[in-house]
């Protein structure tokens, strides 16, 4: 079976058509996660703004929330 009677069926030409399409969109979001650079603020002051392993305060200016719902 070739390419050119697969493409005579009519049936299946759309299933092929929107299978390409899937593929390529698919193909653009993963360039476009992939290249994407998140914009990191700089901290003002000299120190690089992380936290030492184990340190459980934010940084200032930040704020964290839990909100529990149950079990």
């Amino acid at each position: 079976m070739d390419i050119k009677e697969i493409l005579k069926d009519k049936k299946k030409l759309p299933l092929i058509i929107a299978g390409g399409v899937a593929l390529l969109l698919f193909i653009i979001l993963i360039i476009l996660l992939l290249t994407k650079k998140p914009k990191e603020k700089q901290p003002s002051s000299g120190t690089s703004g992380k936290q030492p392993v184990g340190s459980s305060e934010a940084p200032s200016g930040t704020s964290n929330t839990l909100t529990y719902w149950g079990l």
